[in-house]
């Protein structure tokens, strides 16, 4: 699972992922969607091992590609503009 700083949560499972509202845990949409709808990048990985948020509000996803090589993508959290 991978809770997003913008109040939704990813559900994967291979190379598909379902989106949550945080709030209720409401399915946002039953159809699976595949990675690469997420980001365009992320179509190399075969699956998800791994997606968390770490302390610095960074999102990580790291997964395996189709020769079993580990691979890891992240999205920083854009500063607030004040």
């Amino acid at each position: 699972l991978l809770e997003r700083l913008d109040g939704t949560v990813l559900l994967f499972h291979g190379r598909r992922w379902w989106s949550y509202a945080a709030g209720t845990g409401a399915l946002v949409d039953p159809q699976p969607k595949e990675l690469a709808e997420l980001s365009r990048p992320l179509a190399e990985l075969d699956t998800v091992d791994a997606a968390f948020v770490d302390a610095n509000g960074v999102e990580w996803i790291v997964g395996r590609d189709l020769y079993g090589t580990s691979r890891s993508f992240v999205r920083e959290r854009k500063p607030a503009i004040v």
